[in-house]
């Protein structure tokens, strides 16, 4: 073929380049770059969107003009073999020198004269997690080679997070005996796991917490992550506390990451959204637990707290008598723990701390060997309701002591860290004076209460509670015309 110079216009080399571009015998035009771009998009736009981690993708790869326009006659003489590599794509850095990655994730491209420049990448998966990638292409066909990388750089995110506890009792959240145990308020651990290479900071999301079924309420999460390990895409953090008694889960996307991608998400490269499905060519931006986790747990109170509002007799308590009763379960910041109810409140004993002899026992006995809970609370201050609770000493010849009520359940729970109620306790008994008279005339006797002060009974002036009424007092040995009902009160 001919090749005409027309007046001077274009230089000899400038019109051989020309021909070799457009005619394949004549060999192909040396591109001045490369690029890569998303299927589909213009070269002008560059962009690449972002990838999931362990999921197949690919790009077109673009021999570029100096121009920057695409390279149509890029192998037009004969196949061309260029090396596709994903480099580190942060910085101001020239793509010759930018780090690749390890392990390599590289393919060799053959262009043909049919491609025009423009080739779509084979399948390609990245295992590791990256914040911003680049693509690299050499050409090497000639001296020295062609190296361009790509202007848009792209993120690579976890498709989720995966997150365990150091509290695992129960998956189901239902066994209300399971152990491990921890205390309501107490720390412990949640961990994330994304895939290795994740090096972000997940974030919880407190509103998405949900406590086990039945429960009276949804105890407050508190705690945070710190930045994962990149080695293994894992961030434990060893400071959250729940403040309630059972189990919680997270729900859906209770634990995410919403920066990660920062690279493709101003740019719009990446959608709004934890989508691990293409809309439009693009996975959403962020990501998370895909699912409502298992539940974590079990957890009980931190302590009780023990009430005795006032004694049973204004000052002081008779052994024996019923007196009023508060038990409170707590966690470790003093707050109630409403959940300790129903199959999550175990049986209680009480036990005086202060080891005077005698023994607690309910009055009148409940069907269940413990006093019932609701809403955290056992409520024995109402003396005219059952049960109730009293405290009767061994001997009844006891010298009066101050009692410490102390709660203990079958969890080991108990008011030892907590506050514990106490009350004066006193032996006491009527005595009733000897009186002498008609039978034909009611006779008087003098009935005084007393206590035992440990040495002997005494007059007990403390005693403002003790009441008398008909058919307390009964006499017996009555002789000859007295009946029962005559030696009532």
């Amino acid at each position: 073929d001919e090749v005409n110079v027309f007046d001077g216009e274009m230089t000899q080399s400038q019109v051989l380049a020309q021909y070799n571009a457009t005619h394949p015998c004549g060999g192909a035009a040396v591109p001045a770059n490369f690029t890569c771009v998303a299927a589909g998009e213009p070269v002008t736009a560059g962009h690449l969107f972002t990838k999931l981690a362990g999921t197949a993708f690919n790009f077109d790869v673009v021999a570029l003009k100096s121009d920057g326009s695409q390279e149509t006659g890029y192998a037009a003489g004969g196949n061309k073999n260029v090396t596709v590599e994903l480099v580190d794509g942060a910085g101001a850095i020239a793509c010759a020198s930018r780090a690749a990655l390890t392990p390599a994730v590289s393919q060799t491209l053959t262009f043909t004269a049919t491609d025009n420049g423009r080739k779509a990448l084979g399948a390609t998966t990245v295992g590791w997690a990256y914040r911003e990638l680049r693509c690299r292409v050499t050409d090497a066909n000639q001296a020295p080679s062609v190296v361009g990388c790509s202007t848009d750089s792209f993120a690579v995110r976890p498709a989720m997070f995966a997150v365990s506890s150091s509290a695992n009792a129960d998956a189901a959240g239902t066994n209300t005996n399971a152990a491990p145990t921890i205390k309501a308020g107490a720390a412990f651990s949640l961990t994330a796991t994304a895939v290795a290479g994740y090096d972000g900071t997940p974030t919880l999301d407190a509103s998405k917490v949900q406590a086990h079924v039945g429960a009276v309420q949804t105890g407050v999460l508190a705690g945070s992550f710190p930045a994962a390990n990149p080695g293994t895409g894992e961030a434990t953090g060893a400071a959250f506390q729940y403040g309630e008694v059972g189990y919680f889960r997270l729900d859906t996307n209770g634990v995410t990451d919403t920066g990660f991608t920062s690279v493709d998400a101003g740019s719009g490269d990446c959608t709004a959204g934890y989508s691990n499905s293409l809309v439009g060519g693009r996975y959403g931006c962020d990501f998370g637990n895909s699912a409502p986790t298992v539940y974590f747990g079990r957890f009980i109170p931190d302590r009780f707290d023990t009430e005795i509002p006032t004694p049973a007799c204004g000052a002081f308590t008779y052994s024996g008598q019923p007196f009023p009763a508060r038990i409170t379960a707590r966690n470790v910041a003093a707050l109630t723990t409403q959940n300790y109810a129903g199959p999550f409140a175990k049986n209680v004993t009480f036990t005086d701390a202060n080891g005077n002899p005698g023994s607690f026992s309910l009055v009148p006995p409940p069907p269940a060997p413990s006093p019932t809970f609701v809403a955290g609370i056992a409520d024995l201050t109402n003396l005219a309701l059952a049960p109730t609770l009293r405290f009767t000493f061994t001997d009844a010849l006891t010298a009066p002591a101050v009692i410490r009520l102390r709660a203990t359940d079958t969890d080991n729970v108990n008011s030892a860290t907590g506050s514990e109620g106490t009350t004066p306790v006193r032996s006491g008994r009527l005595k009733i004076q000897n009186a002498h008279g008609s039978e034909l005339r009611a006779l008087p006797l003098d009935v005084t209460t007393q206590f035992y002060n440990g040495t002997g009974f005494v007059t007990n002036s403390a005693d403002n509670c003790t009441t008398l009424a008909p058919g307390n007092i009964m006499m017996g040995n009555w002789q000859r015309n007295l009946t029962a009902c005559e030696t009532g009160l």
